[in-house]
């Protein structure tokens, strides 16, 4: 296959002689063949593991992603977000993603509510360090709080965190036609996220997406928070015949990304490893979930969720890229007469999905348009109009409240300017029928 430096001098050519509009078709036949060759090579390779289909993280990230990376930049990425860098003031806000079990600060003197925290780094160049704090584990899911004006009293920012004391001309620093490219990547990227990871099984594959490997399906093994890891693992080595180590290895992948592939082979095969899976595992009105996926859409799921994450490591490059996503994010489709825009088809498609999809989604959302001031209005006006649906979902969701997009209500409940924006809207949606209550 073609190194980044290979294909980058093509397609900026033909973006030069089609225009800008052929961004979108470049990267969308780059997706689907590249993921297709791929599959294609491992499936057809002597050592593919019966029991696994997967793309790996390396190898979409070097034959997929690399190739964007440098599409975006025109050139090395390295070079180039470092060069914005240098022109960019820094952050006036953290926005710092916190993980499950991380130590956080709430300093009882200056913290708005409970829910404000600072990571450690913002914590110990603060004000707040010698003030009355406490300091406690968080459950996943926030970010640090430093340089919200709404979430402290005093000391809102660390001393990393200050305002920038000279103008600086970040404009300059952005190559040539950047914004225009990073527009076209970012918008093909999310429509083919939403595409792939919304199907739904009864439904055929989008036409480009279709190949000749009908042959290929995967039994995918789905988490629950019912059934133990005992109870996976001895269904696992009677229904494959495997060791209890990888039986194992096969629970723990499911606990940890949500599904894991357990056969490939025949679609009759996979639906036979399903029924045995699924015997005699009834427990509070629930049986082991398989999924019968075909391969290359499983792949083409792995593709996406690489895409998000990398979507969301790029907008932290520069402010321009996270404003340009939040334009893509609340862009209306044509074909989308429910939400208006991508960031409510994600939004709804929630509960449809596995937890490290959810995770994708939902860390891209929070790094790109909860640390933008005005982004975060136009999210939290989306919000609402979807919270009674979402609701709705989580309340027939057996997953996690932490890995549900409704945990992302305390980004937004808990900030006085953004539930003004939130009331408003919905008083210009209900035709001021609010005004009764």
């Amino acid at each position: 296959m073609s190194t980044p430096g290979d294909v980058l001098s093509a397609w900026l050519e033909h973006v030069r002689q089609e225009g800008p509009q052929s961004v979108k078709n470049i990267v969308r036949d780059h997706l689907v063949s590249t993921v297709q060759s791929l599959l294609r090579e491992k499936s057809l390779s002597d050592c593919c593991d019966p029991h696994d289909v997967s793309l790996t993280a390396p190898a979409l990230r070097h034959h997929v992603i690399d190739s964007l990376d440098w599409f975006v930049c025109a050139g090395d990425p390295s070079e180039c977000f470092a060069r914005i860098r240098s022109c960019e003031a820094p952050p006036n806000l953290c926005g710092r993603s916190l993980k499950h079990g991380e130590p956080v600060y709430t300093c009882r003197d200056c913290g708005a509510d409970g829910t404000c925290v600072l990571c450690s780094e913002c914590f110990q160049r603060s004000a707040h360090r010698k003030h009355r704090y406490k300091m406690h584990t968080t459950g996943g899911g926030g970010f640090c709080d430093c340089g919200d004006e709404e979430a402290w009293k005093d000391g809102v920012r660390c001393e990393i965190h200050q305002p920038a004391v000279r103008e600086l001309d970040v404009e300059s620093s952005v190559p040539s036609g950047m914004s225009v490219r990073a527009y076209g990547v970012a918008e093909q990227c999310m429509r083919y996220a939403v595409d792939v990871l919304s199907w739904n099984m009864n439904d055929p594959l989008p036409l480009d997406l279709r190949e000749d490997m009908d042959d290929y399906y995967v039994a995918v093994l789905v988490n629950d928070e019912v059934h133990s890891f005992d109870e996976v693992i001895h269904k696992m080595c009677g229904v494959l015949k495997c060791s209890s180590v990888q039986a194992l290895q096969l629970a723990t992948e499911v606990d940890r990304l949500g599904r894991t592939s357990v056969l490939i082979g025949s679609k009759s095969k996979c639906e036979e490893a399903k029924t045995e899976i699924k015997r005699g595992t009834l427990k509070k009105g629930r049986e082991l979930r398989v999924d019968i996926i075909p391969a290359l859409l499983l792949a083409h799921q792995e593709c996406a969720i690489q895409l998000l994450q990398w979507l969301r490591e790029i907008g932290t490059q520069c402010a321009v890229l996270r404003n340009l996503f939040c334009e893509v994010a609340l862009k209306s489709p044509a074909n989308n007469a429910v939400s208006g825009s991508m960031l409510g088809e994600v939004l709804s498609m929630d509960a449809l999905l596995w937890k490290d999809a959810r995770n994708a989604c939902q860390q891209l959302f929070m790094r790109h348009m909860l640390l933008e001031s005005t982004c975060k209005k136009l999210f939290s006006i989306e919000f609402i109009k979807l919270y009674h649906e979402l609701q709705d979902q989580f309340l027939h969701d057996d997953h996690d409240h932490a890995i549900s997009v409704t945990s992302m209500s305390v980004q937004v409940f808990t900030t006085p300017s953004i539930v003004c924006v939130m009331v408003m809207a919905v008083c210009a949606g209900c035709g001021g029928r609010c005004r009764l209550l």
